[in-house]
């Protein structure tokens, strides 16, 4: 039996206050909803710290790329999408929380993502 590993995991740490949770969490749900419509987009895997740097109140979401031209292509997708900008600009502009973004490949080498997602959530 073959293993396969994922090439690129895009990783993503969020840190809120406890009162904001359920209003994060339903942003979270509609950008689900939304990117299951658009197809091709692989779902995020949720982790909550328990013994990390990150705050207690931080949740971070993982999702695996084969490649970076597939990661570059799903977000082109997102971008496109009216619904996706709408939900990121009311999360954008709703001030409960902030975050920090990366890729790791299985081998820790990390890619400056920045750029891209400061493309994708600015716009």
């Amino acid at each position: 039996m073959e293993i396969s590993m994922p090439q690129f995991i895009e990783r993503v740490t969020m840190t809120y206050s406890t009162t904001n949770w359920e209003k994060m969490a339903q942003f979270e749900r509609d950008f689900t909803d939304c990117e299951d419509s658009l197809g091709n987009i692989p779902r995020k895997k949720w982790l909550r710290p328990f013994s990390s740097p990150q705050s207690l109140m931080s949740t971070q979401w993982e999702r695996e790329w084969a490649s970076l031209s597939e990661m570059e292509a799903a977000g082109g997708k997102m971008e496109a999408s009216e619904e996706h900008t709408k939900i990121r600009k009311s999360m954008g502009s709703s001030g409960i929380l902030n975050s920090f973004h990366s890729i790791t490949t299985p081998l820790n080498k990390n890619f400056d993502f920045l750029g891209f997602a400061a493309r994708i959530w600015l716009k």
